[in-house]
């Protein structure tokens, strides 16, 4: 057996990544010793392309990924014309990337991009007969497409909406309501558990004496709840329902800081950034409102008399996340309506964006 020698490159969108470029990234570890892949950046483009590198890290471990500025907006979505295996080459070289031994590709621009580069050209699967599948096509038809998308990519793809609100306001009943409308996983709450654990060594939740350390723990088991659930829907090939990939979470970090300032006295701006960083920063927040709701007291609930303070506090919250954000209240079929127009009117899960860049 021949051991691989040299660099091999494989460029691309990778909007999103599925299993054509996964098997060309494979096949480019074959017949190379190292591996770059360049995840072209074009501005305005969701997923954007440190997310999709990201994923490509996260399958590929051993290649090296790089993000590079997509010099291709001024024809897209045409197919690139000769002009451009040029032009890329050079921008490239200014770039300060290569030289490269071997260029992997399943498109028709590959030999003359490879010969610009002073590169040999490895085909791979230009008829897609191999793996039947495109971006454009996924981008199309996410939900039909669902089976070439790695568990990584279908994980990150997941959009976000949490509910929250004051105590006995509705809020898991629209969660698991929500969840079940859109065929997406529910993340209960972690911090009702804990607070159960506390409540019965206390003797009731009058007696709790709450510490930081306790909200330190609800966090890290909030988070660590939300992964579980999405990475195990993720793998499951469940495919999503009509209006795409959703995680649906009752409660979030950002309504803990409520709840520790509530029992704390303090804020805590750590548990807002921590709610809002990265992947973990939620579509769409719902807060619920008392309208509609009786007050039941389930024995962990502090009292009616606090609903609409408790409210005020988390709109506040909310507003400053930056997060768009939906009040409702009324009846839970109002309510869940409301919701559902809401998510349908957000911008699209992928899109293009626009470009800075002339033709080469």
């Amino acid at each position: 057996m021949t051991t691989a020698t040299g660099r091999a490159l494989v460029i691309g969108k990778f909007l999103p990544p599925h299993v054509g470029h996964h098997a060309l990234i494979d096949e480019a570890s074959r017949v190379a010793a190292t591996v770059e892949v360049i995840v072209c950046d074009l501005p305005g483009q969701r997923p954007d392309a440190t997310r999709r590198a990201g994923w490509l890290a996260a399958v590929h471990p051993t290649a090296r990924i790089r993000i590079v500025a997509d010099i291709c907006g001024w024809h897209a979505p045409a197919p690139c014309p000769p002009a451009c295996s040029a032009a890329w080459a050079r921008h490239l070289r200014a770039a300060g990337l290569g030289p490269w031994d071997l260029v992997v590709t399943s498109e028709p621009y590959g030999p003359r991009f490879a010969s610009e580069l002073g590169a040999g050209h490895v085909p791979f699967d230009p008829t897609r007969s191999k793996r039947p599948v495109s971006a454009t096509a996924v981008r199309r038809d996410l939900t039909g497409h669902w089976w070439a998308l790695h568990p990584v990519v279908r994980g990150g793809l997941a959009r976000r909406v949490v509910v929250v609100g004051a105590e006995s306001t509705g809020t898991t009943t629209l969660a698991r309501h929500l969840a079940a409308t859109l065929d997406a996983p529910w993340v209960p709450e972690f911090g009702r558990h804990h607070t159960e654990t506390l409540a019965a060594a206390a003797g009731s939740i009058w007696d709790v004496s709450w510490t930081a350390a306790d909200f330190r723990r609800i966090a890290d088991g909030q988070a660590r709840l939300e992964d579980d659930v999405l990475a195990g829907w993720a793998a499951s090939d469940r495919p999503p329902g009509k209006r795409g990939p959703w995680l649906v979470c009752d409660t979030d970090l950002a309504a803990t800081s409520v709840w520790h300032e509530r029992y704390l006295g303090a804020p805590a701006p750590w548990l807002v950034a921590r709610a809002i960083d990265g992947s973990r920063r939620p579509d769409l927040y719902v807060l619920t409102t008392p309208d509609g709701v009786i007050f039941e007291q389930d024995g962990l609930r502090d009292g009616e008399h606090l609903r609409d303070r408790m409210t005020d506090r988390f709109r506040s919250v909310l507003v400053d996340t930056g997060v768009p954000t939906v009040e409702v209240g009324g009846p839970p079929a109002a309510r869940l309506d409301q919701v559902l127009t809401t998510l349908d009117r957000l911008p699209s899960r992928f899109d293009r964006g626009g470009s800075r860049h002339p033709p080469p």
